[in-house]
């Protein structure tokens, strides 16, 4: 005979539930006291506080340059009457007049004798011969002359002639040939020589002994022009 099975039993068949345990994260710790953001109040507080720093900076830097602003003008108005002359503030020269022994002209020339022509030669001396008239030699000059004429006692006449440049031994020897005057010939101890600038021309005035065959007197005043040769 055939053996049965056993049954089968329901309650072996129902699967097995397994519980699945499910560990949770656990909460992230709390921050370090360091780490922790200020509060905003602070914050403000600060910003608040560097504003005004900065502020009061400015202020005062303005302040400052306002004062400087307002006083600087005033310096140079001071005191404007007491500041000393310039020293190379022009000073006006001191002029004499000369008057011809028969009055016959008059000449202002100064008594400065920077102004006098610039010769370029250290052998010309100046010096006083009296009555403020300056005696020198000069050479190598052309020269326009304007005499009084031999013939007569008339008021200067002016006769433009030319002579040829001075040599230095005329001056040496005292003798100037003066060209035509009037018609003659004649040569002229100078006696004194005196130099004159006015008006921006250069004058030479001299007195001439003159001989007795053109004119019996002791001195005759000439004024004459000249101008350095080129």
């Amino acid at each position: 005979m055939e053996q049965n099975p056993p049954p089968i039993s329901t309650a072996q068949m129902e699967p097995e539930v397994v519980e699945d345990i499910v560990e949770l994260p656990h909460p992230p710790p709390p921050p370090p006291p360091s780490v922790r953001k200020p509060p905003v109040i602070l914050v403000i507080v600060s910003l608040v506080f560097i504003f005004l720093f900065v502020a009061g900076i400015i202020i005062i830097a303005i302040g400052t340059k306002g004062k400087n602003q307002t006083a600087s003008p005033q310096l140079p108005t001071a005191t404007p009457t007491s500041s000393p002359p310039s020293p190379t503030m022009k000073v006006e020269p001191k002029w004499k007049t000369y008057i011809s022994p028969n009055k016959d002209f008059s000449l202002d020339y100064p008594l400065d004798k920077t102004l006098f022509i610039d010769t370029k030669d250290p052998s010309i001396e100046f010096c006083d011969i009296g009555k403020g008239i300056v005696s020198f030699e000069i050479k190598d000059l052309s020269v326009v002359v304007a005499s009084q004429s031999a013939e007569d006692q008339t008021p200067l006449s002016w006769v433009e002639t030319y002579c040829p440049p001075l040599l230095e031994q005329d001056f040496e020897q005292g003798i100037i040939q003066d060209g035509p005057v009037s018609g003659l010939n004649y040569t002229s101890p100078i006696l004194n020589v005196t130099v004159v600038q006015k008006a921006k021309k250069l004058y030479f005035i001299y007195a001439l002994g003159q001989t007795k065959e053109i004119m019996d007197s002791t001195y005759q005043p000439m004024l004459s022009s000249f101008t350095l040769t080129p």
